[in-house]
């Protein structure tokens, strides 16, 4: 008689346990990000109809349309990530059910031929005599022995048979569930599909309609540019002017407190908050080509942050308020020392700070500035004039 013994109950349940667990941190993981990327979908549309209740076209909600695609493409992406994620998991599920059947068919083969065995030697006489039969107190002792022994084993072999049929039951319930998790998410897909070419609808027609009256827009995108150069040279002026005053102190302003609130701000390079609350990103670091006219270039010392009207700016590190400066068309600017180095917040209509304060992360410092068309805070990261790529920085701002 054959004895099932290639996988025990225990075996059973620790591939059963690694198996759902390898694939819902997979999955998990997607829906975590598809959250994510809904949440930032979901304030660009809010900023949009902001944008566009003025009922005036402009580059703003051209922008903000562009980034809903972009959102929407990404959100397509996870999901389909996430389909091909529960693919998996349902052939995974599939073929462990039928490994599960294959081996409960053999524990009732198995089971039937005890039994049987069990009616054929039913005697309990013939038992006893066996017992009684043998040479000498230790093998009958053993003969004993293998009765009772072979008597918990049946016992156990229908134990096993019970549990397995459970916990077979139950990856069968999961398989439904799985399958009916992907017919959700194909209709999702779907929806998203539908979205996305509308969006494209809007914003086509709105490039259509904003490049008809190029020399407007051409003096829009000049006078865009000269406030940017405008803004740097402020920005790096009021930087020069802190150095030289921190200068005159020397080695007083370095102070061992500093030296390790900058290795700090240096170690969480990548997981810094963003400075706003709830916002999406309506302009990237770089010297890029402008949507409409790729032959003219657009420089950003920073990442634009959208946010809904009202909307406050936050500290993403702690550190020291080192400077408040005023820039025309730029509203308030706050700089934040973490040692060597500065985060700057312009466009605040307000501050909540002053020169000298000390913030903690994700302080409010000041009140977004709202203008005819959006709601927006232009932060930077920089060491001196050296100026870095917020992106790195932040928290998934890439």
């Amino acid at each position: 008689m054959k004895k099932w013994n290639k996988y025990s109950l225990a075996v059973w349940f620790l591939l059963v346990a690694q198996f759902a667990f390898s694939q819902t941190t997979e999955i998990t993981k997607l829906q975590k990000e598809k959250k994510a990327n809904q949440k930032q979908l979901e304030q660009n549309t809010k900023q949009l109809k902001e944008t566009t209740r003025k009922k005036q076209l402009s580059m703003t909600e051209l922008f903000m349309r562009q980034n809903g695609i972009a959102l929407r493409e990404n959100q397509i992406s996870i999901i389909r990530r996430e389909i091909r994620a529960v693919n998996k998991q349902i052939r995974k599920t599939d073929d462990l059910i039928k490994k599960m059947e294959e081996d409960l068919k053999k524990l009732k083969d198995e089971y039937a031929e005890m039994v049987y065995y069990a009616y054929k030697n039913r005697n309990s006489y013939d038992r006893l005599m066996f017992v009684f039969a043998a040479e000498d107190f230790n093998q009958a002792y053993k003969r004993l022995k293998y009765y009772q022994q072979y008597a918990e084993y049946r016992e156990k072999q229908a134990g096993h048979i019970m549990k397995t049929q459970e916990i077979l039951a139950d990856k069968i319930a999961e398989l439904n569930l799985q399958k009916r998790s992907k017919e959700s998410l194909l209709e999702i897909e779907q929806h998203e599909k539908n979205s996305l070419a509308a969006e494209r609808d809007h914003f086509n027609n709105l490039f259509n309609e904003l490049k008809s009256d190029e020399n407007k827009l051409k003096k829009e995108i000049k006078k865009q540019q000269k406030q940017q150069k405008k803004y740097a040279a402020a920005i790096n002026k009021a930087i020069i002017d802190y150095q030289k005053e921190m200068d005159q102190f020397g080695d007083i302003a370095r102070t061992p407190e500093l030296d390790a609130l900058e290795k700090n701000f240096i170690k969480n390079k990548g997981k810094l908050p963003w400075p706003v609350e709830a916002g999406t990103i309506g302009g990237t670091f770089g010297t890029k080509s402008h949507p409409l006219y790729p032959s003219l270039k657009i420089t950003n010392n920073g990442i634009d942050f959208n946010t809904t009207e009202g909307g406050s700016a936050r500290s993403v590190f702690a550190g020291e308020v080192s400077g408040i400066i005023i820039i025309a068309g730029a509203g308030k600017t706050v700089m934040v020392r973490h040692g060597d180095y500065l985060t700057i917040y312009s466009n605040l209509s307000e501050t909540f700070v002053q020169k000298g304060d000390r913030v903690e992360v994700k302080q409010l410092i000041g009140k977004v500035l709202t203008d005819d068309e959006k709601t927006q805070v232009h932060f930077e990261v920089r060491k001196g004039e050296h100026v870095y790529n917020p992106s790195d920085w932040l928290y998934k701002t890439k």
